[in-house]
């Protein structure tokens, strides 16, 4: 039971506040707007860098490598989504940047502690 509370806090803190806060932002955002490229080229960096990443602590597991790389960050930029501020190239990039760094955060630990 602990764990189950203690997984909702997470998903409240970094799930749900963030997406309120993001969604009453006066900032109009257009359609077109695209990211910067120097963002997008670090951000497909940060992605590489988390597969090989969790390609080591995994020892090649497929779904392991799929899950935590592709599927999660697909399925925050789907919660994102709901908004229609977040529905252009930038915001996708913004949730991907955010989303594979905090991620990599995590595997960073994960490698620190096997050692």
């Amino acid at each position: 039971m602990l764990e189950i509370s203690i997984f909702l806090v997470i998903v409240i803190v970094f799930g749900i506040i963030p997406m309120i806060i993001y969604s009453k932002q006066e900032k109009k955002v257009t359609e077109n707007s695209k990211p910067n490229s120097i963002f997008a080229i670090i951000t497909m960096l940060i992605i590489f860098v988390n597969l090989y990443f969790a390609f080591i602590v995994s020892q090649a597991s497929i779904g392991f490598i799929l899950g935590k790389v592709f599927a999660l960050p697909l399925i925050i930029i789907g919660l994102f989504s709901l908004s229609k501020k977040s529905r252009n190239w930038k915001s996708i990039f913004n949730i991907l940047f955010y989303t594979g760094l905090i991620i990599l955060i995590g595997s960073l630990g994960n490698i620190l502690q096997d050692v």
